[in-house]
């Protein structure tokens, strides 16, 4: 499969600082040791085969985190579940990244967090951020 490129030409649709962003967080990625439990860094990193940034969704009244859970569903054991964080746009480009529109054909709402490099600080603010806006745990939440 060929990597997928965000949408970063002159016709990417800007979006809005209050605009809500839902990230999955996969099974086993949640910190339970700290208060509140926050996702992993790594669930804010870029996938490593296509490298183009952060792949989430936006939150609107046609893409509900349950919407985007279902997507996901495919290929977990039994008894494993996606769980789901919401952030802002705003909340990711105050660490210094930044969201993209990236609609993908069997899904519109696809975007793309990018934009310099994913320090492990960069990450952590974000993952802590993301602590804040918990729509739902991953199942189970760590090992």
């Amino acid at each position: 499969m060929p990597a997928r490129r965000g949408n970063r030409g002159a016709n990417a649709e800007q979006l809005g600082p209050d605009t809500r962003i839902i990230v999955r967080i996969p099974p086993y990625r949640v910190v339970v040791k700290e208060n509140p439990k926050r996702p992993q860094t790594d669930c804010f990193k870029p996938h490593k085969r296509t490298d183009t940034g952060v792949s989430a969704d936006i939150w609107c009244d046609n893409n509900t985190p349950e919407n985007t859970i279902d997507r996901a569903l495919m290929g977990l054991p039994e008894g494993h579940e996606w769980g789901a964080v919401s952030l802002t746009v705003k909340d990711v480009r105050d660490v210094g990244l930044d969201v993209i529109p990236d609609a993908q054909p069997d899904n519109p709402y696809h975007v793309l967090i990018i934009g310099g490099k994913f320090t492990d600080s960069r990450k952590k603010k974000l993952a802590k951020k993301a602590a804040e806006g918990w729509y739902k745990m991953p199942v189970p939440e760590s090992y």
